[in-house]
C-alpha cells in the first residue's frame, strides 16, 4: 500500500491482516478504499461486511454481503455470513434462505449447515436442526460448535443417550471446556427412562 496507493487488492489484503489482528474497526478504511479502487471485486465487500458485522453493525454489513452477492452470486462464504447477519437482525426466514444458497453452491460448507441447524432451532424446527448439525459433523467430526449444538438439542429432546456420546466426544475435543464437562455430569446424573 505505501509503494503503490493505488492498488486496491493490497488495500484489501491489509485490511484482512488488521481484521485478523483484531482491529476490525481500522480495516474499514482500508476495505473502502478496495473498493473505491475495485468496484466490481466482491471479496472487498465480503471482507467489509465481516468487519461491520464483528462491529455489530448488522443492518451495514447486509448491505456489503448483498453487494459482494450481486457480484458473485456464487460466493458461499457471503450467503452464509449474510445469513448469519440477518439472523442477528431477527429475520430467520430470510437466514434460513442464505444458508440453504450457501450449501447449494458449496455442499460440504460444514459452518453453513451448523448456522442452518442455529436458525432451525431459533424456529422450533428441532428435528430438522438435529439433521443439520449431523450433517455438519458428518463433513467435520472435530466441530466442537457443531458437537455441542447437536448434544444440547438431543437432551433438550429426550435423546440422552445421543447426547451424552456427543459431550464425550466434545470433552475429548475440548478437554478443558469446564461447561461441557458439566452438561456431561447434568446429563449422566439423569434416572434412567
Amino acid at each position: 500500500v505505501a509503494k503503490n496507493p493505488a492498488n486496491g487488492r493490497a488495500h484489501n489484503n491489509l485490511g484482512k491482516a488488521i481484521f485478523s489482528a483484531g482491529r476490525s474497526a481500522e480495516a474499514l478504511g482500508h476495505y473502502e478504499q478496495a473498493i473505491r479502487l475495485q468496484p466490481k471485486g466482491a471479496e472487498p465487500h465480503y471482507n467489509l461486511g465481516l468487519a461491520l458485522a464483528h462491529l455489530d453493525r448488522f443492518a451495514e454489513a447486509i448491505r456489503e454481503y448483498q453487494t459482494a452477492l450481486r457480484l458473485q452470486p456464487n460466493y458461499a462464504a457471503a450467503h452464509n455470513n449474510l445469513g448469519n447477519a440477518l439472523a442477528q437482525a431477527g429475520r430467520l426466514a430470510a437466514a434460513l434462505e442464505q444458508y440453504e444458497a450457501a450449501l447449494r453452491w458449496r455442499p460440504d460448507f460444514a459452518e453453513a449447515n451448523n448456522n442452518r441447524g442455529n436458525v432451525l432451532v431459533e424456529l422450533e424446527r428441532w428435528l430438522e436442526a438435529v439433521k443439520a448439525y449431523e450433517r455438519a459433523l458428518q463433513l467435520q467430526p472435530n466441530y466442537p460448535d457443531a458437537r455441542r449444538n447437536v448434544a444440547q438439542v438431543l437432551a433438550q429432546l429426550g435423546r440422552v443417550p445421543e447426547a451424552i456420546a456427543h459431550y464425550q466426544v466434545l470433552v475429548q475435543l475440548l478437554p478443558h471446556d469446564e461447561k461441557a464437562r458439566a452438561e456431561l455430569a447434568q446429563l449422566r446424573a439423569l434416572p434412567p427412562p
